[in-house]
């Protein structure tokens, strides 16, 4: 993230989600290319996921919808999460489609969620805005979505004016070990996580989820 002139960040989805996780069409067209390239998307990924949780202003998540899977690590990796209530659904649901966990994937998870981390990714089900407010995903809940995205961008004007050095090192010491856990995970073990969604199990599991949000 490109942070010299940036006083602080809002992300919200657009339309009825705020994201419901990684493109499966831009995975597949990756692993179709070859090893090289399914390395690329993802590294990418993973950067993306990182640079935005460690980016030294702050950053505020306007959760307007559903965020699940990779969609829910966008938002754990604000500093600030507010969630619209309704009937979306929430977390680390890899597992539900045979899908692998990297160190940054955990090490951001238990970051939010505690000691609740478990339960969420081996349950590999969604939990709604009420749980999300209780188990730390979530650190405030609005009634209306204009209310939400409100509250974010005046939350994120008010950080975005304190000193901007200290805020980032107050961040930057609150996440250097998890941070510090994510950056030495070995290229072996990032290969392993890899090698999970490439299983005839895995690869049968993401179709038939493919299939589900295709029919609605």
């Amino acid at each position: 993230l490109g942070h010299d002139h940036l006083d602080a960040l809002v992300l919200t989805g657009a339309g009825p989600c705020f994201s419901n996780g990684i493109d499966f069409r831009a995975m597949a067209s990756a692993r179709v290319q070859g090893r090289p390239a399914a390395d690329r998307f993802n590294r990418a990924i993973r950067q993306m996921i990182l640079d935005l949780w460690t980016c030294p202003r702050p950053t505020v998540a306007a959760v307007n919808g559903h965020a699940v899977a990779m969609g829910f690590l966008v938002a754990a990796a604000c500093d600030f999460r507010f969630v619209l209530e309704g009937d979306a659904g929430f977390g680390l649901t890899e597992l539900s489609f045979g899908g692998g966990f990297s160190t940054l994937a955990l090490e951001l998870g238990r970051h939010v969620l505690g000691r609740d981390l478990p339960q969420v990714v081996l349950g590999a089900e969604r939990f709604d805005w009420r749980a999300g407010v209780r188990n730390g995903a979530f650190t405030r809940s609005f009634s209306d979505a204009e209310q939400l995205v409100e509250a974010a961008v005046a939350r994120a004007r008010a950080l975005g004016k304190l000193p901007r050095e200290a805020y980032a090192q107050a961040k930057a010491q609150l996440l250097a070990a998890r941070v510090d856990r994510v950056r030495s995970e070995s290229e072996e073990q990032r290969r392993r996580v890899d090698a999970i969604y490439e299983s005839e199990e895995s690869a049968a599991a993401m179709t038939a989820h493919m299939q589900r949000l295709l029919q609605g």
